[in-house]
């Protein structure tokens, strides 16, 4: 019998931190993609959150130095949502890649404010393969809604000479 109200004692507590954890802003959080591209022309590596105009404005024309072929600034409504950048910087050849997973909402640490965990896998080809010939500058960009801090954690892959 006593096993069995340390069982409901410690179910109850899992579910009640579960509950918790709910209330609190936890969970997947959706996203939207505005640009997934190996050609960035980025030569630094970012995990950049973006969430002025005037920022946005920047970061546009940063990436497409070229104001004669740059592509128009997709419109991004800065009062409720943001923008993240991951990018890999300039890598030497082909079968990089990066992509931002998932986005968890969580609570944070600091003061009881809400937290997004962005979840980014980096592919990175085998020591082994053969090299594509061109560098490369793997980059994504998404939008999704607005929170008070963002904090990132990247996840290595290692891809079968881009299989």
């Amino acid at each position: 019998m006593h096993v069995f109200r340390v069982a409901i004692l410690v179910l109850s507590t899992l579910f009640g931190a579960c509950t918790i954890f709910a209330q609190s802003g936890g969970g997947q959080v959706d996203f939207t993609t505005i640009l997934k591209s190996t050609e960035s022309q980025l030569e630094d590596s970012r995990d950049q959150v973006i969430s002025s105009t005037a920022t946005w404005v920047r970061f546009w024309e940063e990436l497409y130095p070229d104001a004669e072929t740059r592509p128009s600034l997709p419109e991004v409504d800065f009062t409720q949502r943001m923008v993240i950048v991951v990018a890999m910087g300039e890598e030497p050849t082909g079968n990089f890649d990066i992509r931002v997973t998932k986005l968890v909402r969580i609570k944070g640490v600091s003061k009881g404010l809400p937290l997004l965990k962005v979840l980014i896998e980096e592919t990175r080809p085998k020591p082994s393969c053969f090299p594509l010939p061109s560098a490369t500058q793997p980059i994504h960009v998404i939008e999704t809604d607005r929170v008070f801090d963002v904090t990132f954690r990247r996840i290595l892959k290692t891809d079968r000479c881009g299989g």
